[in-house]
Parts: C-alpha cells; sequence; structure tokens
C-alpha cells in the first residue's frame, strides 16, 4: 500500500494497494486498487486510462523481459 499524488496537483492523496494472490501453482492474480478520490477529478481522470496500460506492460515485462512503450496521447 502507498498514498499517491502527482507531483504539482492541488488534488488530495489517494491510495493505491497491490494484492497478489496465487493460482494454482504456476500463476498468481494481481489486483490493483486506487481509492480515497474525494471527486472525480483531474487525478482521477488520468489515472483512469493508467493502470490498464501499466499491468499489461509490467505482464509483458515478467513474460518477454520488455515492458510495452507508454503510448502517446492520440493512441487508444
Amino acid at each position: 500500500m502507498h498514498t499517491f499524488k502527482f507531483a504539482g496537483s492541488n488534488d488530495p492523496e489517494t491510495r493505491v494497494v497491490y494484492k497478489l494472490e496465487p493460482i494454482g501453482e504456476l500463476m498468481c492474480s494481481l489486483t490493483i486498487s486506487h481509492t480515497g478520490f474525494q471527486s472525480e477529478d483531474q487525478t482521477f481522470a488520468d489515472i483512469t486510462g493508467g493502470w490498464p496500460v501499466i499491468a499489461s506492460s509490467l505482464k509483458t515485462l515478467l513474460e518477454t523481459g520488455r515492458g510495452l512503450p507508454w503510448p502517446k496521447n492520440n493512441e487508444p
């Protein structure tokens, strides 16, 4: 668990929790919970699409040794 706040943001800190659980003998599940938003502020808008990209890149990094490039603003 850790708190999260973009540098220079006036939005309040939020909380991120990572939960790893085994699935059988060779796999695990990662659950990321990002909570503590008082409203749908700028931080909420900025992180909404970010966690899926981060999780996908982490999966690729663990499988191949190389993470995914961060998408540009105009890419899905």
